[in-house]
């Protein structure tokens, strides 16, 4: 393992990547996921992928989720421990519309991170951020942030090289102020509280979904007061999703927020968690459970700031 972010490899592979594949197929697929996601499914294309969010009515997210289609059908990549629930809210739904779905143990999903990724067989490596190159076997996209960041999807077992260990994937995610809903986190947060509008995961001009009354409301009448942020600490500590943490004012400690993801490495720890909004770069909080170590806010990679 290694000890520092910095430390990260130029080129390695991860296939535990602790994602599950919803395959979503039939001629409805593409107006029953439009009234279901927070994405504007009409943008999806074969050479596309997008970011989205699946609500429940009152707008508090079951998963967060990349969209690919392929193979006239659109998979559904998320959280392995959130994809139960997703799966079985769609579900309940998809029977007023022609719409199948099958949760694909079949096919792997491999993170690759470098220019000179395993597994890419006749496929040329995607340019451009979220952009998708496929053949009859497999599918490649190439992921947002600064490092090259590719998610493959396949029907072969994976015998891929410079395998590193799946937090090393949560981590690359994290750098890239990428939050993910957990099994722990269902139903706990609306969508900009996890910064999912800085990833274009909102469509904020298309027609009705579920949960779209709350999360228009949190964007028009500014009621959102919590966001996602990239925190580190100088100490390894293990941190599960929806631990306590507490911000530090003077001397005092107060409640802070929770946490969303957490990468622990051999020295140090890298979070995604949410806090207040007017929270600032530098601030210093600390875990409930281990309060002797303490974390530092970073910048985010992206802007906070409303478009």
């Amino acid at each position: 393992m290694i000890a520092h972010a910095s430390q990260i490899p130029e080129n390695f592979n991860v296939t535990d990547c602790n994602l599950s594949v919803i395959r979503v197929s039939g001629d409805d697929r593409i107006t029953f996921l439009q009234g279901q996601l927070t994405q504007d499914l009409n943008r999806l294309s074969d050479q596309q992928a997008l970011r989205a969010c699946h609500c429940d009515a009152k707008g508090k997210m079951w998963s967060t989720m990349l969209l690919v289609s392929w193979q006239d059908s659109i998979l559904l990549i998320m959280d392995i421990s959130a994809a139960e629930k997703s799966l079985a809210e769609l579900k309940k739904y998809g029977v007023f519309s022609k719409v199948q779905f099958s949760t694909e143990h079949s096919l792997s999903v491999m993170g690759m991170v470098g220019e000179k990724p395993a597994l890419t067989g006749d496929i040329s490596l995607p340019s451009e951020p979220m952009a998708v190159v496929a053949n009859n076997q497999s599918v490649i996209v190439r992921l947002e942030g600064e490092l090259p960041r590719f998610l493959w999807i396949g029907e072969q077992t994976s015998t891929a090289e410079n395998l590193q260990p799946g937090v090393l994937w949560t981590l690359t995610d994290i750098l890239a102020g990428i939050a993910t809903v957990t099994a722990t986190t269902q139903s706990e947060y609306v969508p900009q509280q996890i910064n999912m509008q800085a990833l274009n995961a909102i469509s904020f001009t298309k027609g009705c979904y579920m949960g779209q009354e709350t999360v228009a409301r949190t964007k028009y009448l500014g009621r959102n007061k919590r966001a996602a942020y990239l925190l580190k600490s100088d100490t390894a500590v293990e941190l599960a999703s929806g631990a306590g943490l507490e911000i530090q004012l003077g001397d005092n400690w107060r409640v802070g927020g929770s946490v969303l993801n957490c990468a622990t490495l051999g020295a140090e720890t890298w979070i995604m968690a949410v806090l207040p909004n007017d929270t600032e770069t530098g601030a210093v909080l600390r875990s409930k459970e281990t309060p002797d170590a303490t974390f530092t806010v970073q910048p985010l990679p992206y802007s906070l700031d409303e478009q």
